[in-house]
């Protein structure tokens, strides 16, 4: 049996690396690690029927046993064999069989991991669904850890699913009864289902971080390429800069500029050369041109649709800044070659939702005689100025007016 389980899981592994792709988080890392020693409860959420698929490799050089509905069973001896030979433990729901919680602590007992999907069944719409609360009296009767993992159940041949690890959880840390009451299984299993609430909420954090990563990967490898390239197209530029630890700046900030030429984006490449800069950008550019909206994507252009309350952006933003990345907006809006357009408030907003500060910048216009100047200016922060937390429509205003100022200010503050 030893020898077929082997061979099937061998003959598993090309499927597992093709279709069933996966990454693989970590609450903490240091306290659980796939490398799994002793005995253990993997309670899982179930996203899709290739969940068990997925986790069967997870562990490495560990057996991983199974609770499997009775409906999986019913389809033939030679799946049945099979499944049993994988390591699946029926469980006989329409009998009210609980042999299985037998079979289960016996396996614990000899330092087994046991796969559990308390939801019993495939999640409706991606939302978690009630726990059964047998898995509470086995972890309880074994003393084992509960360690909760939650997929994202993404699988395909072009996609990856995702999954988090979250720290071993001991039951009799809450009780120490085996036999609890129906109030104290309510409360131990709200903990788990609270736990895994954290943990898909920690994934889609992850999602955002890989996506607009501030690493050194092969993912941005083209992008980071192009954006050394667009230097090329600006060697003429030079810069005069106020404060030059502006440059080394660590973390996420917001950079408000005024918008003198289309050329500006291309020129902040060499103010910050060894940081991924993303620019908010008006749909006017993108619109009607696929190549061109591609690259700008690529090269870190955010696209703002300024003819409604454009939440998708807005959202973009929020996701670019808590990844820890500089966003760049010409609060002005639009062109402005005389500077007389006003800012507008979307600065603000975004700086005071998301409690980063903000750097104003100051665009002077050359050509090839007359080069380009730019300014940068002292940070600007919103709770240091207002002393509070939510900012209303008149503090924003106020705010956005001295941003304004500050940045049309700067030519002169640079000659004083």
């Amino acid at each position: 049996m030893l020898f077929l389980y082997i061979l099937g899981i061998l003959m598993a592994l090309p499927v597992e690396f093709i279709f069933f792709k996966r990454k693989v988080y970590y609450e903490n890392k240091k306290n659980t690690s796939r490398w799994i020693k002793g005995g253990a409860i993997i309670v899982s959420n179930h996203k899709s029927l290739f969940d068990f698929a997925t986790e069967l490799f997870l562990f490495p050089c560990r057996r991983l046993y199974t609770l499997m509905s009775e409906l999986i069973f019913q389809h033939g001896p030679f799946v049945s064999c099979a499944i049993k030979l994988i390591g699946g433990v029926k469980i006989d729901r329409p009998n009210h069989d609980y042999s299985f919680l037998n079979k289960a602590l016996n396996l614990l007992k000899k330092k087994k991991l046991v796969l559990i999907y308390p939801e019993g069944r495939v999640e409706p719409k991606g939302q978690l669904v009630k726990f059964q609360e047998s898995y509470i009296l086995l972890a309880l009767k074994s003393g084992k850890p509960i360690i909760p993992i939650y997929t994202d159940g993404r699988y395909g041949l072009f996609k990856r699913n995702h999954i988090m690890i979250g720290d071993k959880i001991f039951l009799r840390k809450y009780i120490d009864t085996t036999n609890p009451t129906k109030e104290e299984l309510a409360y131990l299993n709200e903990i788990i289902v609270k736990k895994m609430r954290e943990l898909g909420k920690r994934i889609d954090q992850e999602l955002i971080n890989d996506k607009y990563s501030t690493k050194l990967t092969p993912r941005f490898l083209l992008t980071d390429l192009g954006r050394n390239l667009a230097k090329l197209f600006n060697i003429h530029f030079r810069m005069k800069i106020k404060n030059k630890k502006f440059r080394k700046i660590k973390g996420p900030c917001i950079v408000v500029s005024n918008h003198k030429s289309f050329a500006d984006p291309l020129m902040l490449y060499k103010i910050f050369p060894h940081r991924r800069i993303y620019t908010v950008t008006a749909e006017v550019v993108f619109d009607g041109h696929k190549v061109r909206s591609y690259l700008l994507r690529k090269l870190g252009c955010v696209r703002i649709n300024r003819k409604i309350n454009d939440y998708e952006a807005y959202k973009t933003c929020q996701d670019i800044l808590s990844s820890g990345n500089i966003l760049v907006i010409f609060a002005q809006g639009q062109l402005s070659r005389d500077d007389s357009a006003p800012f507008k408030s979307g600065a603000a907003l975004l700086a005071s939702k998301t409690n980063v500060p903000i750097y104003p910048m100051l665009i002077e216009k050359g050509n090839f005689i007359h080069k380009f100047k730019i300014t940068l200016g002292d940070k600007y922060d919103l709770n240091e100025r207002f002393n509070k937390k939510r900012l209303d429509v008149n503090d924003l205003d106020i705010a956005t007016k001295e941003l304004q100022d500050i940045v049309f200010n700067l030519n002169k503050a640079d000659k004083n």
